[in-house]
């Protein structure tokens, strides 16, 4: 008897804890778009990171302090930001120089 669902019993639940965000949460495409996007190839963690919480350092998003945060732990140098916007309930945009 199997009452804990089909094999792959962690892959089903992440799926059903990220449906359960994205409908219950007006801000679950914030918190399920970086669990779905994979690096291209010729970058890393850290430079994502790095260019992420740049420009998130101009951002009024209650997630952006996280995003900061997680760059100063790992000892990242956050670089200027140049034409910063914020479109509302889209996502922020702005040149990133100096990484």
């Amino acid at each position: 008897m199997d009452v804990l669902g089909p094999e792959s019993r962690l892959a089903h639940a992440i799926v059903a804890a990220v449906s359960v965000l994205i409908i219950a949460c007006p801000c679950a495409l914030d918190l399920a778009t970086p669990i779905s996007i994979v690096a291209l190839q010729g970058f890393l963690d850290n430079d994502i990171l790095q260019l992420g919480a740049s420009l998130e350092r101009a951002s009024e998003h209650p997630l952006a302090a996280a995003i900061i945060k997680g760059a100063e732990q790992r000892s990242l140098t956050l670089a200027e930001v140049k034409d910063f916007q914020s479109v509302s309930g889209k996502d922020i945009i702005g040149l990133v120089t100096g990484c």
